[in-house]
């Protein structure tokens, strides 16, 4: 496969002038030489994916390739779908932010559904691999392999969000998709310690490592190691509340609205003068928020510049698959292929063994109220 290599104005670049990795299909560009010689640097696509074995990222920064074969194009967007419908049949803890607020009241009591849960995490991640938008084990891909994985997620990110830009409702689904997402693989960071990049003899949560990472900038106090004086009372004065303090490393001043609205409402910090004090156990909450609404802002610009949405829409190569994208069906059809069981029928035998776990919403409120009272009411 031959790559031409262009600048932003379509002028050809000398050798050596554009540094660039070349993947199986897509070429990155970490930086370009300006005409006055100085460096425009792009997003550090390769850290999307260090220390973790999954790609993660808000999205803020559209990959930058030089060239995409329509079959990797139309392939790599429709397993982004396949996996999305995929995910839209399982509930995640946090499929939006009030659920993960939620689950912060939870902390303290045990729950039987552990093992129910991990069981399908373990589901979820075996998915992720098997779209390759994950690596099972490092050790078995080299670096451009790695970076082809980075660049299928975030291409195939960006060709969903175009595709779906069209109609309010499918934008919902496909955020609410994408929160999913995003969160099982924040859940998955944050057990994870990154060595400081500045101070390799330091290591910090995986999250405050991806906060740095996407250029969000918040300061921060750090957990005072004397156990006395002025900072100790500051300490202890925003996170005595706040269960398991002892895990606390760090303290983000981040604005309480929107950033921190939801941490806010429940009660889960303290706010001075504008400012909440988030602990770093709590940023995959800011990060969620930081996420939803970048994807928010962007369906709002493509929106204000719906000339340039036309145009890519309305390209030949591409407009089909992705006018089709929104109304297909890609994922596994449980429904094919399926044998009934004398034990699977619904029957007069089992149906009121079987209405909790098969009725819908509806139909169970109904045949509940028949329970109780032997009779339809006409509604």
């Amino acid at each position: 496969m031959i790559i031409r290599k262009k600048s932003l104005s379509g002028i050809p670049h000398e050798k050596g002038k554009l540094n660039e990795k070349k993947l199986q299909n897509i070429t990155i560009k970490n930086y370009e030489i300006t005409n006055d010689e100085s460096k425009k640097a792009f997003f550090d696509y390769y850290s999307c994916i260090y220390p973790f074995n999954m790609p993660i990222s808000l999205y803020k920064y559209p990959p930058i390739f030089g060239y995409c074969s329509l079959s990797d194009f139309q392939e790599i967007g429709a397993k982004r779908l396949a996996l999305l419908q995929f995910l839209d049949t399982c509930t995640i803890s946090g499929d939006d932010e009030k659920d993960q607020y939620t689950n912060l009241r939870k902390t303290d009591k045990n729950y039987s559904l552990n093992n129910t849960t991990d069981n399908k995490n373990k589901i979820i991640r075996q998915k992720i691999y098997e779209y390759k938008f994950g690596i099972q084990s490092m050790k078995d891909y080299n670096k451009e392999e790695m970076e082809n994985i980075i660049m299928t997620d975030l291409l195939s990110h960006y060709i969903l969000r175009i595709a779906f830009s069209k109609d309010k409702e499918k934008q919902q689904w496909f955020l609410k998709q994408e929160l999913k997402l995003f969160t099982f693989r924040l859940n998955e960071l944050k057990n994870i310690n990154v060595l400081n990049s500045q101070n390799i003899s330091e290591s910090e949560r995986g999250l405050v490592h991806l906060l740095k990472r996407e250029n969000i900038h918040y300061e921060s106090i750090t957990k005072p190691s004397i156990s006395y004086g002025n900072k100790n009372d500051e300490w202890e004065k925003y996170t005595e509340f706040i269960p398991n303090k002892d895990t606390i490393q760090k303290l983000f001043k981040v604005p309480f609205y929107p950033d921190a609205y939801f941490l806010v409402r429940d009660h889960k910090v303290v706010v001075e003068k504008g400012v909440a004090y988030v602990p770093d156990i709590y940023l995959d909450i800011i990060l969620t928020v930081q996420f939803k609404l970048n994807i928010k802002e962007s369906f709002k610009y493509l929106d204000h510049n719906e000339k340039m949405l036309l145009k890519i829409q309305n390209d030949p190569r591409i407009s089909t698959f992705l006018s089709s994208l929104p109304k297909a069906y890609v994922a596994k059809d449980f429904r094919q292929n399926y044998e009934h069981t004398q034990d699977t029928r619904l029957s007069p035998q089992n149906l009121y063994s079987v209405y909790k776990q098969s009725f819908p919403p509806c139909m169970r409120r109904i045949f509940v109220t028949y329970i109780k009272d032997k009779h339809f009411k006409h509604w």
